[in-house]
């Protein structure tokens, strides 16, 4: 017999260490002599990627076949959502592969379907923590995917903290001498009344650029307007 174990996270900031021990010990409680394992490990894949855009996935639904176990630590580990996960069981089913869940270890075809709407509220709660969390720190003027237009990092201040995406690094945010007098520009003249088009412009007839020395797209313009109240939140400071 065959046991195929497979893992996946969504992060760089996690692995795979746990749900790859947690399977291989129950292999090992079930295994005969002669059996083969394989592991299919997928790192750092969000299951926003549709199934077939992530390879290891892929590999392992085409890699495994009738009378083979697949060994996973939790059923939300193979699909983004219910209806992916009904999917891809129903797949593994009628090629006639066993499925076992470590965390859900009683599967059968209708309560699949409650793990999987389950699953599904798991992540929707998640991404609203996760939304809720960059709220507090684009409020705290922390640096959350790329630089805004008129900032630039603090050098001077280091995250300390472990296990973020920013340890080691600057993180805070502070205005940039180049960049900023053109936000403040764009917030008095949209006070005016000015168009997003129209400030752009304005401010590229005045020799403001974007980073790349190019001239100011309304996008850029509309963004920075979208973060006023972060502005000026740095003004008050």
């Amino acid at each position: 017999m065959r046991y195929i174990i497979f893992g996946r996270v969504s992060t760089s900031m996690q692995t795979t260490e746990n749900q790859i021990w947690e399977c291989r010990n129950h292999v090992e409680t079930v295994r005969k002599e002669g059996d083969e394992v394989i592991e299919f490990d997928e790192p750092e894949t969000s299951t926003r990627l549709s199934p077939d855009s992530r390879p290891i996935l892929k590999a392992m639904r085409e890699f495994i076949k009738r009378g083979d176990t697949l060994i996973v630590y939790k059923m939300n580990r193979l699909a983004r959502d219910s209806e992916e996960m009904i999917v891809i069981y129903n797949e593994l089913l009628r090629k006639g592969v066993n499925v076992y869940s470590i965390q859900e270890p009683k599967l059968d075809k209708s309560i699949i379907c409650v793990f999987a709407m389950v699953a599904e509220m798991e992540r929707e709660s998640i991404r609203k923590t996760t939304q809720t969390g960059l709220r507090r720190k684009q409020a705290m003027m922390e640096k959350v995917g790329t630089t805004w237009y008129g900032y630039k990092t603090d050098e001077t201040i280091i995250q300390k903290r472990e296990k973020v995406r920013s340890t080691g690094k600057a993180y805070k945010l502070i205005p940039d001498e180049k960049e900023y007098p053109a936000c403040l520009l764009m917030i008095e003249w949209h006070k005016q009344g000015l168009s997003y088009q129209d400030i752009a412009n304005e401010l590229n007839a005045q020799g403001y650029s974007n980073r790349e020395g190019k001239p100011l797209q309304k996008m850029t313009v509309y963004r920075v307007l979208q973060r006023k109240e972060m502005y000026n939140q740095a003004l008050a400071v």
